[in-house]
């Protein structure tokens, strides 16, 4: 404690000085804090998915669907236990602000891709039945007050219909 009143007189006596190291310090663990959540964002993704899941995707985008003859190929990779295919809807629901991440995929083998749905089996036999039919979250269902077997209209900027209406 001695030394206290010392230090706080140097600290004082070049006031700049400290001003600026403290200013470098803050600026360094605000860098780091900052780099930290951008590594966590582009690699959350990858840690969802596993070490044994591999996604792929046009080189253009995502919206941009890999060829069907692909899936055929990426079968056939030695150690490949199992593939399948989907393609980003982008959907809407009533208004713009609500934009929905819906894919279009295959069903049959949709829970052996992914392993960490967990559906029950009504519900993925009438999944399976209806081809217009989807897998909604607990979270989405209950914001939107969406109740099991009920009509959704989603709408799509991509994806129309062959009647010209884009509401599926």
């Amino acid at each position: 404690m001695k030394y206290l009143p010392l230090l706080w007189a140097n600290l004082n006596r070049k006031r700049l000085r400290t001003s600026l190291t403290l200013a470098s310090i803050v600026i360094a663990f605000l860098l780091f804090g900052m780099l930290r959540a951008l590594q966590t964002a582009l690699t959350g993704s990858a840690d969802l998915a596993g070490v044994d899941r591999l996604i792929t995707m046009h080189k253009v985008s995502f919206i941009q669907s890999l060829p069907l003859s692909y899936l055929n190929r990426i079968r056939g990779v030695e150690g490949v236990r199992a593939a399948g295919s989907s393609s980003w809807f982008g959907g809407i629901y009533q208004e713009d602000r609500n934009q929905l991440a819906v894919f279009a995929t295959e069903p049959e083998n949709f829970f052996e891709l992914y392993t960490e749905y967990d559906l029950p089996a009504d519900q993925r036999e009438a999944w399976f039945a209806d081809r217009a039919s989807a897998i909604v979250g607990f979270g989405l269902a209950e914001k939107f007050g969406w109740k099991v077997g009920q009509i959704i209209p989603v709408r799509s900027n991509i994806f129309t219909k062959k009647d010209g209406g884009n509401v599926w």
